[in-house]
Formats: structure tokens, C-alpha cells, sequence
């Protein structure tokens, strides 16, 4: 089984989950006789999807993804989702209607979905109800069980003997929409007040990302009750912290984002040899009697030389990495869940001259969405909110001087239109990249023309939050129409600007039909 894993860039690769959860997966997978590659959005191209039996997206959360899934499925390849992150659930708000709505256009082509956690797989039943969706655990690294327990046994005697601790946070420092990281760290910074009221030293080493120091957070780092060093995150100064520190603290907040997320900075804090002291959300009750709650009560293990992860206590260590991070068992069970999937009946391949994909682009739409539509041979089309300058298939733009609504198309998408509608464009007076026809009057909705041009008039973003979303759904609608059987698809990164008409709704069909099924 060959695995092509599609990522949004070269630079996602270093990043902890996709390090961790497919760098580590990659030779066990190799043992099991499945090949696991990995490809960007924009580098991927038609002659790839044969040479691949399954295709899995991961943290592509645009357009392009869409269209690269929809391909790969009309190919008879078998497509999933890797859904790692809880940004689905919480419906009512707004900060995320753009990545529920990429959900709802991708659902459509998904054979399966990959999670951490059973709270990610209860979401993504939720929101895709029926989907085939697997549980894969984040594998640990290199394991030396003897080489922990002498370190830990070292570390026990050196605090019990200075009474001092060395403690450890690491991590991602911050996320656009949620507050956590380095927020955490400061909200249960009582464990470190406990600490040193006990009469300790306490140090604390903290790791992380750059664009998480900002002045904001620095300023609440500095109220931290005991001194502590910052640095930039990498790969090797968080083996390094591990293996320097006595303990790592990493507290958890109860959100659902929080609540979501993988077992994989507690599992990397044991295999380096350091307790674990977790407080708020239970994450890492998977982890069993390793997991401290308390600060005193981790202080008088230490003290008393029988801290929980001990030489004793290794062959616990071993039991639960086997049941939770062993990348052996997460490879096999990996693929014994894809052989599993069952692909939907599908074509061989979209024929050129039908239009299988329409991506209408919004204000906020990407020159890699555009690229890809035409990189597959599907239309492209820009509408009044669009960047100029790209090659598009067709463009929806207002009659100089006028709210008369207009369709300029290249031969190609003239080619594909319904023919009733073809047959009402005529040639354009003055021809322009590529754009050799028009429909005069595209749309006779007035309503519609008038607010595309007060929108246009007012240059206005608070005008264009209110009216630009039910303008693409009413662009939508009359893409619809004039491209039958067409996928609808609308490129829009900014969610106050996302509107929901039936065509993208519809989007979701096939995983309503699949669950009714079941």
C-alpha cells in the first residue's frame, strides 16, 4: 500500500505533530510493506494521484484541498482526512465558519478520517456522521527503559539531597483563536507557588514558539512565582530540557480544543526520563499512576527516592507505551483500518470537457487555490471581490457604469456551460487574457448586481461582512445553473465573509446518504 500524506508546505514537517505522528510512523510502516510519502498542496499534480492507493489530507484548510480530494477520489483512489485539531465542534462560533464549511466541500470525497483521541472521533462523527474514522496515537521515540529508570533514580537523590527542582514546560505558546500554551502555564502557576512555599528552589526551563512572546504574554511570564529561563523551541533543546529536568509541568485547560488534543508531550516527558505533573483537564489519565496531580505530593516522592516513574516502576512504563505510543502497533493498526475502507464506486476520471469542479474565489482566496483548479483542469472563476491579475476561467464583474452583472468566460468555460446558457454569449468587443466571451446579464437579480455594487462603492470591510456572504451564495447558486452537475466550490479564508448557499450545503449528501446506509 503506497500512502501519500498531503501537507501545506516543506515547513509543516518539523512541526511536532507531523514529526512525531507520521516521521515516527514511517519505518514501521516500511516494516509492515506499505510505503508512507509525503507531498505539498502545490506540488501535487494529476500523474501522482495514480501512482498512490490512498491519499490523506492534513492541515491543508482551504480549497485546494478540496479539489486535490475530489480528484483523487474520481480516480478511484481512496481519500481520508487526518483531524487532529478541535476546531469543528463548537458550532456557534463564528471565528470558524470557513474551516466548518472547508469540512462540509471536503466531506464529499472522504473515504475515511484519522484522530488522537476518541473526544476528536466522537466530533468528527458528529459533524460527518457515518464516516469511517480511526484512532492513531502519537508513537514515541527511541525507548532505553534502563537508561530512564538510572536517570530518574539520579534525579530523586540530587532533589532529595539540595532540595531544589528543575522543571520543564515545552510546547507550542499560543494558537490564533484559542488561549492556551503559555496561557496555561501562567493560569496554574499556584503548582509553582506550592513548590516554593514547600521551601524548594524552584527553576523552570521554558520552550517554545517566537511568535508566541509577545508582550502580552511576556508581561504575564514575568508574574510567575519562581525564576525561569525562556528559549526558541527545537527538536533537540526539548530532549535536552527533558533530560535535564527533574520534572516537566504541563497543565492542560478544559476547552474543547484542549480536551481534544494527543497524548504525545506527556508520553515524550516519560520516555525522557522526567516526572510528569499535569493540573487542569485530565489529558494524560491514560498514562495511569505516572501522572502527578499534586505538586506536594511529587515533591515527597522525590524527597522520599520513589517518584512515580522509577526503576520499579519500568515495566509499567513499558505496558502503557505499548498500549498507547508504540509505533509497531499504530502502523499495523493503521493499515489494517485502511484495508478495511471501503472506496465508493466512482469514475475513472472527470472528462475535460465537463465541469467537475467550479471554484468561485472571494476576497480573501489564495494564487495556490486558483493554481490548483486549473492545474487539474477544473474552472476557475473570479468574482467582484477577487484579486486581479491571474488567468482566470471566468469572471462575474459588474458593467462599467452600471449594476448590470456580467459573465466574461475563455472557450473552455464556454465549452463546459449548460448549452441553453451558452448560447447567449456572444464574442467580447476587446478580448483579454484569455477571456474571449461574454454573457450580458448573467444574472437578472437586481438585488444581487445592487449589492455587489454597494459593496464595491463603499470599500468598505464592514460592508463587505454584510453583504459579501450572501452574495457568494447567490453566485453559487447561479454557478449551479450555469455549469450543471458541477461541485460549487467557494475559496474564502476569511470567515465573516463565508456565505452558505445550497450548492455548498449539498456538499454534504453523500455522507448523509452513507449514514442512512448504516
Amino acid at each position: 500500500m503506497r500512502i501519500c500524506v498531503v501537507i501545506p508546505s516543506d515547513a509543516y514537517l518539523s512541526q511536532a505533530g507531523a514529526r512525531i505522528r507520521y516521521g515516527r510512523l514511517r519505518a514501521s510502516l516500511t516494516e509492515e510493506g506499505a510505503v508512507l510519502e509525503t507531498e505539498t498542496i502545490d506540488r501535487i499534480r494529476p500523474e501522482q494521484l495514480l501512482s498512490h492507493d490512498v491519499f490523506l489530507i492534513s492541515k491543508c484548510h482551504d480549497a485546494r484541498a478540496v479539489v486535490a480530494a475530489r480528484m483523487a477520489s474520481a480516480t478511484g483512489r481512496c481519500v481520508g482526512v487526518d483531524l487532529f485539531d478541535d476546531y469543528f465542534s463548537q458550532s456557534r462560533d463564528s471565528r470558524f465558519v470557513h474551516l466548518r464549511r472547508w469540512l462540509r466541500s471536503l466531506a464529499g470525497s472522504l473515504d475515511f478520517a484519522i484522530c488522537s483521541t476518541p473526544r476528536m472521533r466522537e466530533v468528527v462523527e458528529s459533524v460527518i456522521p457515518g464516516l469511517p474514522c480511526h484512532v492513531m496515537n502519537d508513537p514515541r521515540g527511541a525507548l532505553d527503559l534502563p537508561a530512564i529508570g538510572r536517570r530518574c533514580a539520579a534525579k530523586a537523590a540530587r532533589v532529595a539531597a539540595t532540595r531544589s527542582i528543575r522543571l520543564g514546560w515545552f510546547g507550542i505558546g499560543d494558537n490564533p483563536h484559542f488561549e492556551v500554551g503559555l496561557t496555561d502555564l501562567v493560569a496554574y502557576a499556584d503548582a509553582l507557588r506550592a513548590m516554593r512555599n514547600a521551601g524548594y528552589d524552584v527553576r523552570l526551563s521554558i520552550l517554545t514558539n517566537v511568535r508566541a512572546l509577545t508582550v502580552t504574554a511576556l508581561e504575564a511570564l514575568r508574574r510567575l512565582p519562581v525564576p525561569h529561563r525562556v528559549e526558541e523551541w527545537n527538536e533537540a533543546l526539548e530532549a535536552e530540557q527533558i533530560a535535564e529536568s527533574d520534572a516537566c509541568f504541563i497543565p492542560v485547560n478544559g476547552q474543547p480544543f484542549s480536551a481534544a488534543k494527543s497524548l504525545n508531550r506527556g508520553v515524550s516527558v516519560l520516555v525522557g526520563g522526567a516526572q510528569l505533573l499535569s493540573r487542569g483537564y485530565p489529558l494524560y489519565d491514560a498514562l495511569g499512576a505516572l501522572v502527578y496531580r499534586d505538586p506536594l505530593i511529587l515533591l515527597r516522592d522525590l524527597e522520599a527516592g520513589v517518584p512515580a516513574l522509577r526503576p520499579e516502576t519500568l515495566p509499567d512504563l513499558a505496558r502503557i507505551l505499548g498500549t498507547w505510543a508504540d509505533p509497531r502497533q499504530e502502523a499495523a493498526s493503521l493499515l489494517r483500518f485502511l484495508r478495511d475502507v471501503t472506496g465508493r464506486p466512482t469514475s475513472a476520471g472527470a472528462e475535460e470537457d465537463a465541469a467537475a469542479v467550479v471554484m468561485l474565489h472571494g476576497q480573501r482566496s489564495t494564487a495556490g487555490a486558483h493554481k490548483i483548479a486549473q492545474r487539474f483542469k477544473q474552472l476557475s472563476i473570479a468574482t467582484p471581490f477577487s484579486s486581479p491579475g491571474l488567468n482566470y476561467d471566468a469572471a462575474f464583474a459588474l458593467a462599467p457604469g452600471t449594476e448590470r452583472l456580467d459573465l466574461h468566460l475563455t472557450e473552455r468555460a464556454w465549452r463546459r456551460m449548460a448549452p441553453g446558457e451558452a448560447a447567449r454569449a456572444v464574442p467580447l468587443d476587446s478580448p483579454e487574457g484569455g477571456l474571449t466571451r461574454t454573457i450580458a446579464g448573467a444574472c437578472a437579480d437586481a438585488p444581487l448586481s445592487h449589492r455587489i455594487a454597494v459593496v464595491q462603492r463603499s470599500r468598505s470591510y464592514p460592508v463587505a461582512a454584510a453583504l459579501a456572504p450572501s452574495v457568494m451564495a447567490d453566485l453559487q447558486d447561479l454557478s449551479a445553473r450555469l455549469w450543471p452537475g458541477a461541485e460549487i466550490l467557494v475559496s474564502e479564508l476569511d470567515p465573516a465573509l463565508v456565505g452558505t448557499g445550497p450548492a455548498d450545503r449539498s456538499a454534504l449528501a453523500p455522507m448523509e446518504e452513507r449514514a442512512h446506509a448504516a
